[in-house]
């Protein structure tokens, strides 16, 4: 499987929450990822806050993240690596390409 480093820019959901009904809506426009050899699928959004957030649904539990994971306090360190919390916790997230899916 060849997976590409996700950045804040490729996981930028292009929807408009107002036209969203529901969280549920915004979940259906998730990104297919990886995040710690874990499938699942990401995207950046408001998620109904009011803030940018980065969130996630993961196929098993992670173990610091669980299975459904959000947070408003994240960085990309770099292109698939993000730093999140305010304890300088990170975690390793790949994009899947639509050929690998």
């Amino acid at each position: 499987m060849r997976n590409a480093p996700a950045t804040e820019e490729n996981l930028t959901l292009n929807i408009d929450a107002i036209n969203a009904d529901t969280d549920d809506d915004v979940k259906k426009h998730m990104i297919p990822v990886i995040v710690d050899g874990i499938k699942g699928k990401a995207g950046i959004h408001t998620f109904g806050a009011w803030s940018l957030r980065i969130g996630m649904i993961l196929s098993e539990p992670h173990d610091e993240l669980g299975t459904e994971f959000q947070t408003k306090y994240f960085r990309f360190l770099e292109p698939g690596k993000v730093e999140w919390g305010n304890d300088g916790s990170t975690f390793k997230i790949d994009l899947v390409r639509p050929q690998d899916q």
